[in-house]
């Protein structure tokens, strides 16, 4: 009965802890689900910088961070930093990720980059951030027309150029990752509760 019930406990746990393991989330602005490609053979003020910023529901983890590009011999790079403000101009205050690579996609294809996990929380702003020297073979963005949005546990979701919000279009932007802390199910709360009962009970008969 004993380990009966230490199973039951387990498997509620297990269903709980299912809420928050990584998956991937692709950006994508509601008021344009498709993008397209807007420039061919261009830099396209990447050179510069563009990037996504949002705040967090909740506090959030990233494992990567990914970029929809038509590179050919590009040395990218890419930055997960705090930042001061989520609109108009603003400051990078610090820095949670960084790195670069040499470059060379298959057509239009995601790139990704991992790094150890980091945690972001809901009392601070963010951005992700990609920027290279050269010709983009393709830049795809969607047309999101300064219209900030949310997506999941991400909120205030708008693209950046430089150090400025100020931006017609967004890249397309993803990343990896998980919610801290998730709400478990109800059913899976129940059998928590079942299990413990149980255990408590078996616990006093014994005494």
């Amino acid at each position: 009965m004993k380990s009966t019930l230490h199973f039951i406990a387990a498997a509620a746990l297990a269903v709980c802890s299912i809420a928050s393991q990584a998956a991937a989330i692709a950006f994508v602005p509601p008021n344009d689900t498709t993008g397209q490609v807007f420039t061919t053979n261009s830099n396209d003020a990447w050179s510069a910088g563009r990037g996504i910023g949002f705040t967090v529901a909740g506090n959030q983890t990233l494992s990567s961070v990914g970029l929809r590009q038509n590179l050919r011999g590009i040395n990218l790079g890419y930055g997960v930093y705090e930042i001061s403000s989520l609109t108009g101009n603003f400051s990078k205050n610090a820095v949670l990720a960084s790195g670069s690579s040499l470059t060379t996609t298959s057509g239009l294809d995601w790139v990704d980059f991992s790094f150890a996990d980091i945690t972001l929380t809901s009392s601070k702003n963010y951005l992700i951030e990609f920027s290279f020297t050269g010709n983009s073979q393709q830049n795809f963005f969607y047309n999101n027309r300064n219209v900030a949005w949310n997506q999941g546990n991400f909120r205030s979701l708008e693209g950046t150029s430089s150090n400025d919000f100020g931006n017609f279009v967004v890249g397309a932007f993803r990343v990896n990752g998980a919610v801290v802390n998730a709400v478990p199910e109800p059913g899976a709360l129940a059998l928590i509760g079942v299990a413990f009962a149980g255990m408590l009970v078996a616990r006093r008969r014994k005494a």
